[in-house]
């Protein structure tokens, strides 16, 4: 039987003879002597991470508001103004819980 160890390329001194996968290890570890050695610059982001945060929470917020105002104004046929109202939003509770 043949060893597999002898089937793969092995390097030799020149380093004329290397496998792929000895060539990606080698690579993956100029990588990461390269970030421990702190070649890298710190990124500075120009829009943080927490603004992000509440940017996407106002924006779900205005859709849902647009949204109702369009479903009550334009496919419900009310004033779309009248969906921001409590009056409104009572009366809407008063009929989910058959108060009315």
């Amino acid at each position: 039987m043949i060893d597999q160890t002898e089937t793969k390329a092995t390097p030799t001194k020149n380093g004329k003879k290397a496998s792929r996968i000895e060539k990606r290890k080698a690579k993956r570890q100029e990588k990461t002597s390269k970030r421990k050695v702190g070649n890298r610059k710190a990124r500075i982001r120009a829009f943080p991470i927490w603004l992000r945060l509440i940017v996407v929470l106002f924006l779900i917020a205005a859709s849902a508001v647009l949204g109702l105002m369009f479903g009550y104004g334009v496919i419900g046929g009310g004033a779309p103004l009248d969906a921001l109202s409590p009056d409104t939003w009572r009366h809407i509770l008063d009929i989910i819980e058959g108060v009315e």
